[in-house]
């Protein structure tokens, strides 16, 4: 006879109102619980040092129970030429093992630990600083992975440079542009584009160029101060996009700021008939007034008058303007983007503007 079972309902409210700590002890507290408690303990696993994760990959070497948990994994150690061989192979024995893994990144640079791991539910991997040459082969035993993350070293060997590799369910590549292989190109499955944009490297420009042949329509580029030649560029190779983003991740540039690229950027929104989603965000958020949110009003509703299926902006005050309906027109709303962050001067300037 099979135990009684808590209603649904009842077993969502648990989840909802108890830490996650007061529903391990609870597992761990009952032999019928107790599968359930290691599969919440051992499902998503982080290790940052080698001898954490030596801690941890014992208890999986010798508890099949443990590593059959595992869906997530994330080596973020550093190996050095201290480490013993039988370090890594305690790595090797203990990946063999991880038949349900879905999520896997590694930061480590040893690059044969993955020589012959096979990982049947594999989707997402995330090999930042992988050298070039010992991933072909991992991914042609991993044909189905839908996210692919790859940083690549600076010095690699190989140019970096992917060779051909066949990924019929690839959704999202992310790397930077001076990395990205000319064979994705070719895909028919890609959707999303996240790209760290190198406007000093060589590559970039055959990177673009490349681009032009992806049915990609999303593109999140991480710029490393506002480079305003990358606006024409992206509209030169990519003027289906539906979805574009621009995120500065340096504090400070004398040279250009965030208001001067949106400026620059407007020239180009002609070629971009299908924008849906616009982004550009600075690293440290403009300061908010009314004269602001005056301003960025009145660009939306220009920018909507270029782009007519336009229908979300966020610019570099943190607020994002999404279009509504509101009887028998449409009007653009702003928001806080981020929860944190007060909504009274934007209800202020609502009060005001009605």
């Amino acid at each position: 006879m099979n135990p009684p079972r808590l209603p649904v309902e009842t077993l969502e409210a648990i989840f909802e109102y108890t830490t996650k700590n007061d529903q391990l002890a609870l597992c761990k507290s009952s032999k019928l619980l107790y599968d359930l408690a290691i599969r919440m303990l051992y499902c998503n696993l982080k290790f940052t040092c080698a001898s954490q994760l030596v801690q941890g990959f014992r208890v999986l070497k010798s508890k099949q129970g443990h590593a059959l948990a595992v869906t997530t994994l994330n080596i973020a150690t550093v190996s050095d030429m201290q480490h013993l061989r039988a370090y890594f192979q305690l790595i090797k024995d203990v990946l063999a093992r991880l038949s349900n893994l879905k999520n896997l990144s590694i930061s480590d640079t040893h690059g044969d630990i993955l020589d012959n791991c096979v990982f049947p539910s594999l989707r997402a991997l995330d090999l930042s600083y992988f050298e070039c040459r010992y991933i072909p082969k991992f991914l042609g035993r991993h044909s189905n992975i839908t996210l692919l993350i790859f940083t690549g070293q600076d010095e690699d060997p190989t140019g970096g440079d992917l060779p051909p590799t066949y990924l019929p369910d690839l959704l999202t590549y992310m790397s930077p542009t001076r990395l990205f292989p000319s064979w994705l190109s070719r895909s028919t499955s890609l959707v999303a584009l996240i790209l760290l944009y190198d406007f000093a490297h060589p590559m970039t420009e055959k990177t673009f160029e490349a681009l032009s042949h992806t049915p990609a329509k999303c593109l999140s580029l991480k710029l490393l101060g506002w480079n305003l030649e990358c606006c024409g560029i992206v509209s030169k190779a990519l003027p289906a996009l539906k979805v574009i983003k621009f995120k500065n991740f340096i504090s400070r540039d004398h040279d250009v700021n965030a208001y001067h690229f949106i400026e620059h950027f407007s020239k180009f929104l002609p070629t971009f008939s299908h924008l849906e989603d616009i982004s550009i965000i600075d690293y440290t958020p403009s300061p908010l007034s009314l004269s602001v949110l005056d301003r960025e009003h009145e660009r939306v509703i220009r920018w909507h008058s270029t782009c007519s299926e336009l229908k979300r902006c966020e610019f570099d005050a943190g607020v994002v303007w999404t279009l509504k309906p509101n009887l028998r027109h449409f009007t653009w709303e702003p928001a806080p983007n981020d929860v944190k962050m007060s909504g009274d001067l934007i209800h202020q300037w609502q009060q005001r503007l009605n």
